[in-house]
């Protein structure tokens, strides 16, 4: 048995033995393939080999220096594969290798090329901690410096910050500058105290750059250390200097607790700059933190006379921040020069700065053509209501292309302070703009517009657009939804509405949704009589619908309907049962009544009392098929499938004085079960009758 396990176990590490050979071999002949003559089988080496991970590595790196500048871009693209997938978490020890034997090829006898392109691929693997001494030895090769300092800027691990510190004693003043614009971007805690030190080099570069490398600190003790530095620039060195400063105080102003430092120090530069991109800069910085108390500086500034800097002051006063900071704004408005407060007008529109709208209406009467044009443009964007109606003045009474403006822009207005959510603002901006309306077309998307945001102000003029027919459709829609509003203020008044509607000869629909309208609006409505639904029936069902020859099978013994008596239906005996709905469209819900079935009929009757005899309608909305009986006359037939809708079949027929007798057969497929009947003239109105309510 042992000598058995032990053959065995012989035999698998033979076989490990010769797959790990095997695996080898072939990471050699792709290796192999990158610097062969076959194409195909190259690009197949360069997809294949990164899959290699670390362990390709020792054979790709030499051929970085390759000879061949195809072979050598390919090794290089493939080493970068390999750093990236070891660089990515839970690869660190695949990182520390490869980051090892990277370094390792940087030694006295690496050909140029090599250094080159290991210092590309460097920032890519090393990690954080990882000795860099390799690189930094080159900081002090005149050939290579350059390079190791970019190669180090883009690792910014800590040791890469370090190394480049350590270099700066031995370095030349040029060189200095470079390491301490490197450093100053790693933002490293270590490196802070010896760039102080440097504030006081003799070079004034070296100062500059090492003020720009301190800057990111936002330590309020060197405020006048940069301070002295920017004082003591050379015309050469001022912009790197400055602008270290300001930076220096961005970020002591961000840190907190030094806010009146800061002020200071915009203050200071502002009034020393060298350089109107200087100024402009310390302008910013009061505008981005400053509050009402710079609005003088910056004021001073804009009145300084330099053209260059009218744009940059009306940046900074209407990015002010705090309502005291545009009272403040606001205040000195009137002391800047003319194209100053068309530029604060302009801005103030465009970001509908309400604290600015009283001023905006002065300036519309102003007297001054390019200030009421700020003015009128910005009103415009203002989407308010309060900068609507001086809108509608200037569209009354402007010169002809303020008219053509305002009115436009009116127009636009309007449905924005709707979505705004200003429903009341919008209707009445409709209302207005209507007043304006020149032509068929614009009234109409008025009235479209009261109809989306009804006000109760609005119903004088809907009702006259009722009595014109180009506007009758939209003001039908629009009268619906404005008597709703009115009839929280004048219920009778609301009611007229419905007057209105039906002399216009407005669709069932409009009548309908009147109704319905007034109706949740507190307002009582006789549907009957407006719409005349039957809303009192005797109902009774089921009955079996075999084939299509039930349709024609008297079950209840119609025409001749006793709805006191029983009907026997199968071995059942059925009893007419009172109906009375109270829904708005007089809808019978026959599930509810009859009961859920398929393949069955119910019957429906009805009497009603007219005080005249007259021609008239019977609509009906039926699901699903139906057959209308009138005075005992089949009128109607229908058989179909569907669901119920208002008014889908119209039977024509003649009423007699006093009381006529409806029977409707309502057939059900399967679903919902229902149906609706009104009496109604030709024009949809609904004729006037007494409905006799069944017997209980």
């Amino acid at each position: 048995m042992f000598l058995a396990l032990k053959r065995h176990w012989s035999f698998m590490a033979f076989a490990l033995l010769l797959a790990s050979t095997s695996v080898a071999e072939d990471m050699r002949q792709l290796v192999a393939d990158i610097s062969g003559p076959d194409m195909t089988k190259r690009i197949r080496a360069r997809q294949l080999l990164p899959r290699e991970g670390v362990e390709a590595l020792p054979m790709l790196l030499p051929m970085l220096s390759h000879e061949d500048q195809g072979i050598r871009y390919t090794a290089r693209n493939v080493i970068a594969d390999i750093l990236n997938t070891a660089a990515a978490p839970g690869h660190e020890a695949d990182q520390l290798v490869a980051s090892r034997l990277l370094l390792d090829e940087i030694g006295p006898d690496a050909q140029h090329e090599q250094i080159r392109q290991v210092l590309r691929l460097v920032p890519i693997v090393v990690p954080e901690g990882f000795d860099v001494g390799p690189v930094a030895a080159l900081l002090a090769n005149d050939d290579w410096k350059e390079k190791a300092r970019e190669c180090l800027q883009e690792t910014g691990t800590r040791n890469a910050c370090v190394a480049m510190v350590a270099a700066i004693p031995d370095a030349e003043d040029d060189f200095k500058v470079a390491l301490l614009n490197a450093i100053g971007k790693l933002e490293e805690p270590e490196s802070v105290d010896p760039l102080k030190a440097l504030a006081s080099h003799s070079n004034p570069a070296v100062r500059a750059a090492a003020a720009m490398a301190l800057s990111w600190t936002g330590d309020p003790k060197l405020a006048p250390v940069l301070q002295d530095i920017a004082a003591k620039s050379t015309p050469e060195t001022q912009f790197v200097a400055y602008d270290a400063l300001l930076r220096l105080t961005d970020n002591i102003a961000l840190n907190g607790g030094n806010w009146n430092l800061a002020m200071s120090v915009y203050r200071a530069v502002l009034e020393a700059a060298p350089s109107g991109i200087i100024q402009a800069g310390a302008v910013m910085g009061l505008a981005r933190y400053g509050d009402a108390t710079v609005v003088d500086a910056i004021v001073a500034t804009a009145k300084s006379g330099d053209p260059h800097m009218a744009d940059t002051c009306v940046q900074a006063l209407t990015s002010l921040q705090g309502h005291e900071a545009k009272l403040a704004v606001l205040d000195a408005y009137p002391s800047l020069a003319e194209s100053m407060r068309v530029a604060l007008i302009s801005v103030w529109g465009q970001r509908k700065e309400m604290a600015a709208l009283d001023l905006m209406k002065e300036e519309l009467n102003s007297g001054v053509p390019a200030l009421r044009d700020a003015s009128l443009n910005a009103l415009a964007s203002m989407e308010s209501m309060q900068a609507f109606a001086p809108l509608v003045e200037v569209a009354r009474n402007g010169s002809v292309e303020e008219k053509e403006f305002a009115l436009a822009s009116v127009k636009k207005m309007a449905g924005p302070l709707g979505n705004a959510g200003n429903a009341q603002a919008a209707g009445l901006a409709f209302m207005q703009l209507y007043d304006l309306a020149e032509d068929d077309a614009l009234r109409n998307t008025c009235l479209q517009g009261l109809a989306r945001y009804p006000v109760a102000q609005a119903y004088d003029l809907v009702k006259a657009a009722m009595e014109q027919p180009a506007l009758k459709d939209a003001a039908a829609n629009a009268i619906v939804s404005v008597a709703g509003a009115l009839a929280a203020e004048d219920k009778d008044r609301a009611k007229e509405a419905i007057d209105v509607v039906r002399s216009a000869n407005a669709s069932p629909e409009v009548l309908v949704q009147l109704a319905q309208r007034l109706q949740g609006a507190g307002v009582p409505v006789d549907f009957a009589n407006l719409l005349g639904f039957v809303r009192s029936w005797y109902v009774i069902g089921p009955f079996d619908w075999k084939d299509e020859a039930d349709w024609d099978r008297a079950f209840v013994n119609e025409p001749k309907v006793d709805a006191t008596t029983a009907v026997s239906s199968g071995d059942q005996s059925l009893q007419w049962k009172t109906v009375n709905t109270s829904d708005p469209l007089g809808m019978i819900n026959l599930i509810g009544e009859v009961g859920q079935y398929d393949r069955k009929f119910a019957y429906a009757y009805a009497e009603i009392d007219v005080p005249e005899e007259t021609d008239a309608q019977l609509r009906l909305g039926s699901d699903d098929g139906n057959k209308v009986w009138l005075n005992g006359e089949v009128v109607w037939e229908n058989r179909v499938d569907r669901g119920a809708a208002l008014d889908q079949d119209i039977a024509d027929v003649h009423l007699v004085k006093g009381v006529n007798r409806v029977l409707v057969k309502i057939s059900q497929g399967g679903g919902g079960w229902n149906f609706n009947l009104r009496v109604a003239q030709a024009n949809g109105a609904g004729v006037e009758f007494t409905q006799v309510a069944p017997k209980p």
